[in-house]
């Protein structure tokens, strides 16, 4: 199975560089390439998000849009890209504002694998949970 982290990003690198920061952290994250959509506005605000990117430790191919696609429009493009360009079987998406634990792509991959045969499943989501409550792999609370 094929597994790509699909990224989208609009006009706030700061909040960008936390996501790839995060993202840096995580267990894994060197078996899984990276893509990322640029969405289209603020000219400045995207060179920033392309300097981030580039300066990132992790690999990350990124395409930049002139036009403003919208949220909707900007996933849907990065996962047109992933499912036929890129051959992906199945995507981890980020959006701009995602700071992952670093534990989270050991979860996706995880969840993906236990879940892939079963049709009732369509969808794995990563959350918060209160900050007083961790849940190992296996369920059980670490606290």
């Amino acid at each position: 199975m094929k597994t790509i982290i699909c990224m989208i990003a609009y006009n706030r690198p700061e909040y960008l560089q936390e996501v790839i920061t995060s993202l840096e952290r995580c267990k894994g994250v060197e078996k899984y390439p990276i893509i990322c959509s640029l969405d289209g506005g603020d000219e400045k605000n995207q060179l920033k998000n392309q300097t981030i990117m580039e300066n990132s430790k992790l690999e990350i191919e990124y395409r930049s849009h002139e036009e403003n696609l919208g949220c909707a429009g900007n996933m849907g493009y990065v996962l047109s890209w992933a499912f036929n360009e890129e051959g992906a079987d199945r995507v981890i998406v980020l959006e701009d504002d995602v700071v992952v634990s670093e534990k989270a792509l050991e979860y996706c991959s995880f969840s993906l694998d236990k879940y892939e045969d079963d049709e009732r499943i369509f969808t794995v989501a990563l959350t918060r949970s209160p900050h007083y409550i961790h849940h190992g792999l296996d369920g059980i609370p670490i606290f």
